[in-house]
């Protein structure tokens, strides 16, 4: 199934809470889903359209995360956070 973004009549984009727990959250508890999808933030269709001259890396710096639960960091995600992408 393909998530099926719905424009509201103030031009944002939502998905339906089904799509949304399959899109995003198919191995979530379906009350964890159903909460994911009463928060999720729309997307301006007037967005989609819109260029940008700059990356996100050239405006700002990124923050990463190092997980040391459950799989151990690796080489490259310890670059990541040091260097960014």
């Amino acid at each position: 199934m393909r998530a099926r973004l719905v424009p509201d009549e103030d031009g944002f984009l939502w998905m339906s809470a089904d799509s949304f727990a399959k899109a995003v959250a198919p191995e979530s508890p379906a009350g964890d889903a159903v909460v994911m999808a009463a928060t999720q933030k729309p997307i301006a269709v007037s967005c989609l359209g819109e260029k940008d001259d700059q990356t996100s890396m050239e405006r700002e710096r990124e923050a990463f995360l190092v997980s040391y639960g459950g799989k151990g960091p690796n080489d490259c995600s310890r670059h990541s956070a040091i260097y960014g992408s």
